[in-house]
C-alpha cells in the first residue's frame, strides 16, 4: 500500500480529516494561484505607468523602460535555475521566500527616490516573482494530496472560464 492509498484510507475512516484536507488544498491552490497571478500581472502592469514615471522621476523614456526590462530579464533568466533549486531543496520554502522577497521589493519600489533605485528594486522584485512563478504549474502533481489539488485546480479553472465567458458575453451583447 503506497502513501496515496494510506492517505485515502485515513480519509475514508475519518470524515473530519477528509473535510480539512479538502480545505487545505483549496487554500494552497488559492494562495499559489494568487502568487503566480501577482508575478504575472506585475510583469506587464508597469507598462501603463511608464509616461507617469518619466514625469515623476524626471528620467528619459529609455531609462524608464529598464523598469520593465529588469523585471522580465531576471524572471526569464532565473526560471529554470530556481525551479531546479526547488527540486533539490523543497518548493515550499522557496515559494514562501519568494512571497517575502516580492512583497518587500514591492514596498521598496514604492519608496524608490530615483530611477536607478527603482530599476534595482524591480530586479529584486523579479527575483521574488520567479521564486513564486516557478512552482505554480507543478504544485500538486505528486504526493499524498495530488489528486485533491488536481481536483481543486480543475474546479478553479472551470469557475475562471465561466467568469471570462460571462464577461465576454456582456461586452459583446449591446444593450
Amino acid at each position: 500500500m503506497g502513501r496515496l492509498d494510506s492517505a485515502m484510507d485515513v480519509r475514508r475512516h475519518d470524515p473530519e480529516r477528509s473535510a480539512s484536507v479538502g480545505t487545505r488544498e483549496w487554500l494552497a491552490v488559492a494562495g499559489i494561484g494568487c502568487g503566480v497571478f501577482m508575478s504575472t500581472l506585475d510583469a506587464g502592469i508597469v507598462n501603463v505607468t511608464l509616461p507617469t514615471l518619466v514625469e515623476e522621476l524626471q528620467a528619459s523614456f529609455g531609462a524608464v523602460q529598464w523598469v520593465v526590462i529588469s523585471y522580465l530579464l531576471i524572471m526569464t533568466s532565473l526560471m529554470l535555475g530556481v525551479a531546479r533549486l526547488g527540486d533539490m531543496h523543497g518548493k515550499k520554502g522557496i515559494y514562501l521566500g519568494g512571497v517575502v522577497v516580492f512583497t518587500a521589493a514591492s514596498l521598496l519600489c514604492g519608496l524608490a527616490p530615483a530611477i536607478e533605485w527603482l530599476i534595482a528594486f524591480r530586479a529584486l522584485q523579479g527575483v521574488g516573482a520567479v521564486m513564486m512563478a516557478a512552482f505554480g504549474p507543478g504544485y500538486g502533481t505528486g504526493g499524498e494530496h495530488g489528486r485533491a489539488v488536481g481536483r481543486a485546480r480543475g474546479d478553479g479553472s472551470r469557475a475562471w472560464s465561466a467568469v471570462c465567458s460571462g464577461s465576454m458575453l456582456m461586452v459583446s451583447c449591446p444593450g
